[in-house]
């Protein structure tokens, strides 16, 4: 059986940001999840740093390879066949 990856990022990963209570306000948690698992999560109390970080991961989502993606986030690579 041979074992292909896919190229790009956006196919194998996905963002979201979830909200939770904290001490001074609100915590913005932006998640990077494969296959339904969450992979790594970075926390932020300002809205906007928030939104910039979400904003960069998507663009990298787009623009790197699933290894140039897993690398620059230090995320534990895929071993996805196709």
């Amino acid at each position: 059986m041979r074992v292909a990856r896919t190229s790009r990022a956006k196919e194998a990963y996905s963002v979201q940001t979830r909200l939770r209570a904290g001490y001074d306000g609100v915590i913005y948690d932006v998640q990077v999840f494969r296959r339904g698992n969450l992979l790594s999560s970075w926390s932020f109390t300002s809205e906007d740093q928030a939104e910039s970080f979400r904003a960069r991961l998507l663009e990298d989502l787009e623009d790197l390879s699933i290894e140039g993606f897993e690398e620059k986030y230090s995320l534990p690579q895929s071993h996805e066949a196709t």
